[in-house]
């Protein structure tokens, strides 16, 4: 996150105003359900806490504000000025799982495989999750610049639960489930309902299995697993 435009800090804990945007531009909208990783951040040097207005959980306008942590001097930041979250450096040292893009506001591949790439740099050990949602030929595109950027760290879900989904979970697939594995989508026994991109119990457990599998594939225990046997 940066600062889409000048402000002030003030001296004392009077809280001001800011707009959040993107490096490259775009509007953002954290905080909508959770401010988890965001409890603190550091604007030019000064850590303080990020509100976002009552109204804005229900209205389309967003409204943030920043109130610092203690008394200081008043501080005046630019525009582009990084906001700095605690999340951005909480898990530095444990190998991501990557899991975004549903609902993003990406318009085209390179930006979501670009966010992605972000999230992950510096990381030797991660895995990216591929969108559960579209259909194969929707999708192609995005799942091959994916594979393309990210090889075996990238786990194409929508694939998997087309076509090994069903099996791996041990169900039988209903007329509808079969309609949707011919077109590429997700299996309708695999979603918590049949119109959004969420899955169900079944879903994720799968989708909890499939990544440790491939973490497993890539070698992420092997440090782990030789430790516990000089334990023993």
């Amino acid at each position: 996150f940066v600062l889409a435009e000048n402000i002030i800090i003030p001296a004392g804990r009077t809280k001001v105003q800011i707009k959040l945007q993107n490096e490259n531009g775009s509007e953002v909208a954290p905080m909508r359900y959770t401010n988890l990783g965001m409890e603190t951040v550091t604007i030019a040097g000064v850590e303080g806490e990020i509100e976002i207005s009552q109204s804005s959980y229900t209205s389309a306008d967003y409204a943030y504000y920043f109130r610092r942590r203690e008394e200081g001097s008043s501080t005046d930041v630019p525009a582009g000025s990084i906001v700095k979250t605690s999340g951005s450096e909480a898990y530095n040292d444990h190998i991501p799982i990557i899991f975004i893009g549903a609902t993003g506001g990406w318009e085209t591949s390179y930006e979501l495989v670009m966010e992605n790439r972000g999230m992950v740099s510096g990381h030797n050990k991660y895995i990216i999750i591929g969108l559960p949602t579209g259909t194969a030929s929707s999708r192609k595109n995005l799942e091959d610049a994916m594979v393309k950027e990210f090889g075996d760290n990238y786990i194409n879900l929508r694939e998997y639960l087309c076509t090994d989904g069903l099996t791996d979970a041990g169900l039988t697939p209903t007329a509808e489930d079969l309609a949707c594995m011919a077109e590429g989508t997700v299996p309708i026994s695999l979603r918590a309902e049949a119109n959004n991109g969420h899955l169900n119990d079944i879903g994720y457990t799968l989708l909890a299995n499939l990544v440790y599998e491939r973490m497993d594939d890539l070698g992420y225990f092997d440090e782990l697993r030789l430790e516990l046997e000089n334990l023993k």
